[in-house]
Parts: C-alpha cells; sequence; structure tokens
C-alpha cells in the first residue's frame, strides 16, 4: 500500500503482515455461503462495546491496552453509518485507539486469502468502487491529480475507505504487468482525521 497513514506507518504494515501470515499458513478454510456466514459490525470510533454485542462474528484477541483482535472466518462486515457491506472477509485486524481503547481505531479486512489473478483483481476492484459509488461514498485524489482515475482512498461519513493489494510472487522478467502475479486483496478503514495528507486531497462524486 501507500502507506495508509505515515506516523503509524508499522501499524499497517503489522497489519498486513498478519493477513499475509493467515493467508499462507494458515491455509484457507471452506467458504461458507451468504446465509451462514457471521456478520461483523465495525467501522472507526465505533465503541468495542457495540462490536462485540452486535457481531455474530466474534474477534479473537483484543481486551487490553495496545492488544489487536485478529483472526480468521468467513464473515461480512457491515461498516456502521456508512450502510457498506464488505461481502466475504476472510481475515481482520482490528486495532483499538491509543488514548481511547474502548473504541476502534482502524481495521484491515483481507478480502482474497487464497491469491487472485491480476484480472481478477482487477474485476473484484471494479465491482467494490461501483458499489461504493452507488452507496454514495466520494472518491478521493490529490489535489494534484487529474480527475477521472481509477481511485483506491473512498471517504463517507468521516470514515476513510482504502482499497489495497499484495502481490504473493516475485516478479519475473519481461512479464505483462497487465495479467502477472497472485495477489492478495484486502480494505483498510479508518477516520478521516486520522488519514495522513487528508487536507491536500479532494473527494467527489466519482466520474461516471
Amino acid at each position: 500500500m501507500t502507506s495508509l497513514w505515515l506516523h503509524p506507518r508499522r501499524r499497517s504494515l503489522f497489519a498486513l503482515c498478519a493477513l499475509l501470515l493467515f493467508a499462507i499458513c494458515g491455509g484457507s478454510s471452506p467458504r461458507a455461503d451468504q446465509a451462514t456466514r457471521s456478520v461483523l459490525v465495525a467501522a472507526p470510533g465505533v465503541p468495542v462495546a457495540q462490536m462485540l454485542a452486535q457481531s455474530t462474528m466474534k474477534p479473537e484477541g483484543g481486551g487490553g491496552v495496545g492488544v489487536p483482535y485478529i483472526g480468521r472466518a468467513d464473515f461480512d462486515v457491515s461498516v456502521v453509518g456508512t450502510g457498506l457491506i464488505l461481502t466475504q472477509g476472510r481475515y481482520y485486524f482490528i486495532e483499538t485507539g491509543r488514548i481511547d481503547p474502548t473504541r476502534i481505531d482502524s481495521l484491515s479486512i483481507g478480502m482474497a486469502p487464497e491469491g487472485l489473478s491480476k484480472p481478477e483483481l482487477d474485476t473484484a476492484d471494479a465491482a467494490l468502487r461501483r458499489e461504493l459509488t452507488e452507496d454514495g461514498w466520494l472518491a478521493g485524489r490529490k489535489q494534484t491529480d487529474a480527475k477521472g482515475k481509477a481511485g483506491k482512498v473512498w471517504l463517507k461519513a468521516g470514515i476513510i475507505l482504502h482499497m489495497d493489494a499484495r502481490r504473493l510472487d516475485a516478479p519475473v522478467v519481461g512479464e505483462n504487468p497487465e495479467i502477472a502475479g497472485t495477489w492478495i486483496r484486502f480494505v483498510d478503514l479508518v477516520g478521516e482525521a486520522s488519514y495522513p495528507g487528508v487536507k491536500f486531497m479532494v473527494f467527489e462524486p466519482p466520474a461516471n
């Protein structure tokens, strides 16, 4: 990822490493169908007690200052206050606030632990962008960037959603970057005020 938030960059990297560790070493559990998948009800700023009470997926870990919730399951994520449902989550990393550990600070949700081809990754990202557009999210870009470029940073109700991916295999000389690689896909959620450089960004309805 292009550094999700600068000073707490270690936090983002820790989340990524944790997700990759589960993906590579933990194997992939059988997918549950939509009727049987559990639901994580959460968002940055939401009280941990609310997450635990309203979620049918019970996060593992937590329970102390600086102790994240981290684990693997078949689940969907209901992003509180936005109306968005992220489907087919497989791994989660949820960090509570340093100042107020009773509230969620950020979330990283692994969406494709078994690995995706580059075309599959692009298709999944395009589908999420359509969903975000339909749900009224605003597409973000740097003030110096041209309009119309497919964005990875989105905003709604004070929540930043950052789409990201990491390649699992090594690049090969001469490969076609449009189709090469096996990828893991994930989404990060963080409060707008905590996102570095947000004051230098423009958020607007995405171009059709």
